[in-house]
């Protein structure tokens, strides 16, 4: 009687055991090289984070502005105005002034009443305010902000100044 030589079904368990053992290494490696690849991408400089940072601006200082008693400084690139009392310990009026200085990429930042400038948002590549009209008292004025180098991220608004007097 002859032996005939057998033919294989499958796989033995040492060849899944390679095969298993190399195809993790496989998936390490890409996780790792994903993980890296998230860490270098920062969120917070994408264009829809930095319009979003332009809208909240825009939200805070039209707050304060549409309702605002006076405006006493209105300048392309700063305003200052006299708002309702904001329930501190004195019963007066209070101001608040936004400003930037024109150089891109430095902050807009907000002044309240004596306090020290504090900054609204950094990273501003425009920021400015136009009046009408632009002579006499003010009846709108049309803020225009852009949050990084991005022009994409622009945001500008248009406001009613309702308390004028």
């Amino acid at each position: 009687m002859t032996c005939q030589p057998c033919q294989r079904g499958g796989f033995s368990f040492l060849e899944l055991v390679a095969s298993l053992a190399a195809a993790s290494a496989l998936v390490i490696g890409m996780a790792s090289t994903l993980g890296v690849a998230l860490r270098a991408a920062d969120p917070a400089s994408t264009p829809a984070a930095n319009t979003l940072a332009g809208l909240n601006v825009l939200a805070e200082l039209s707050s304060e502005l549409t309702y605002a008693l006076a405006i006493t400084e209105k300048t392309a690139i700063a305003v200052t105005a006299t708002i309702a009392d904001r329930g501190d310990a004195d019963t007066s009026s209070d101001s608040v002034r936004y400003s930037w200085s024109g150089t891109p990429g430095n902050p807009l930042v907000r002044q309240y009443n004596s306090g020290s400038p504090a900054t609204v948002v950094a990273n501003v590549h425009n920021f400015s305010i136009a009046y009408y009209p632009a002579t006499g008292q003010a009846e709108l004025a049309t803020v225009r902000i852009q949050v990084s180098a991005n022009s994409r991220t622009a945001v500008e608004t248009t406001l009613p100044l309702l308390n004028r007097p």
